[in-house]
């Protein structure tokens, strides 16, 4: 058998290295507890969206100083091999474009305040809760099955950041009175308001005459993760008051007028 390769070992080295690298893995647990203790206590939005980033960069920086401090107790003189690297480390900076591209880019979606963690938001045509934000990555659970997606921030212009505001526009017809109409929506954001989990509801009042009715438009605020339901909610309401007053939504309608010719 042969011991030579055990012999060149840097024995002496080894029990320092073995030190480094633990005090590395009990700082990196120390710093997540402090991270997850910091969020326990603060609400959801930038601040935890900024302290996960920044606990992610720490990490990181902490695990590539042990590894230097590790190489150099071997005796691996670091400044002579980054210098040496020449090609590789251009070959690897070409196979790394792609984790570059995503850390820049979630760089630059956290310094504008692009969303944060808990903001609603559409992905492929779906609405979803962003629930983890790093620099690499936007983790986002879809509203109507609970699943969570996964996508690199150098994708983030499939993503669009959705408002707490929820505006339904009803058709109701040209020859009903402008004024009862108003009258009963009205009340109707009072009892939309009434629901749990509606922190406002306004009527804002005629929005547009379209071919076959004219809409009115009723807006409520709420949480992003309940806009589903309140819709829904908000929507059932509506309808039920529409019916009490004898107020019915028209179809579409097209008029065609023939020539006698």
């Amino acid at each position: 058998m042969d011991l030579s390769f055990f012999e060149k070992l840097p024995w002496g080295a080894i029990i320092p290295s073995v030190c480094v690298l633990i005090a590395a893995f009990v700082l990196w647990f120390a710093i997540g507890r402090m991270q997850r203790a910091y969020l326990n206590r603060s609400e959801r939005g930038k601040a935890s969206t900024v302290s996960r980033v920044i606990t992610d960069v720490v990490r990181y920086l902490l695990l590539a100083g042990a590894v230097i401090l590790i190489l150099q107790i071997c005796g691996v003189n670091v400044s002579a091999a980054v210098a040496g690297l020449g090609i590789a480390s251009a070959a690897v900076a070409l196979a790394m474009q792609d984790f570059l591209k995503d850390v820049i880019m979630g760089i630059h979606m956290l310094s504008d305040n692009f969303f944060t963690e808990g903001d609603a938001v559409l992905f492929d045509g779906k609405e979803g809760v962003v629930k983890r934000f790093t620099l690499k990555t936007t983790k986002i659970e879809l509203l109507d099955n609970h699943s969570v997606v996964s996508v690199c921030n150098r994708d983030f212009d499939k993503i669009e950041r959705l408002s707490r505001q929820i505006d339904l526009d009803v058709p109701l017809p040209y020859d009903e009175d402008p004024e009862k109409i108003h009258s009963v929506l009205r009340n109707t954001c009072d009892a939309i308001a009434a629901i749990k989990g509606v922190n406002r509801c306004i009527y804002l009042g005629t929005q547009s005459f379209e071919a076959s009715a004219i809409l009115y438009r009723v807006r409520f605020f709420c949480e992003h993760k309940d806009r589903p339901d309140l819709r829904r909610a908000a929507l059932s309401q509506i309808q039920k008051d529409l019916a009490a007053n004898d107020l019915h939504v028209p179809f579409n309608q097209l008029d065609v007028h023939l020539d006698q010719e």
